[in-house]
């Protein structure tokens, strides 16, 4: 006896591992949003006492969160 196989279209697809790969992905997001926000609420002394070009600071404020 011959198996038959269905097209790929028709199979099951298991997307139980992306969940924890999507809760991993939310978390590190909302915690760039946070610590860009933080940045961005720094006065310009505490800018200056973490000792990173201003510059730098404006370029990671501006990014969205997904962006690393």
């Amino acid at each position: 006896m011959s198996e038959v196989s269905l097209p790929r279209a028709h199979r099951e697809f298991d997307v139980s591992h992306l969940w924890p790969r999507l809760k991993a992905t939310v978390k590190v997001w909302r915690q760039r949003d946070r610590d860009r926000r933080f940045l961005a609420q720094m006065s310009a002394y505490e800018r200056a006492d973490i000792n990173v070009p201003q510059s730098a600071i404006e370029r990671e404020i501006a990014k969205p969160f997904w962006r690393a």
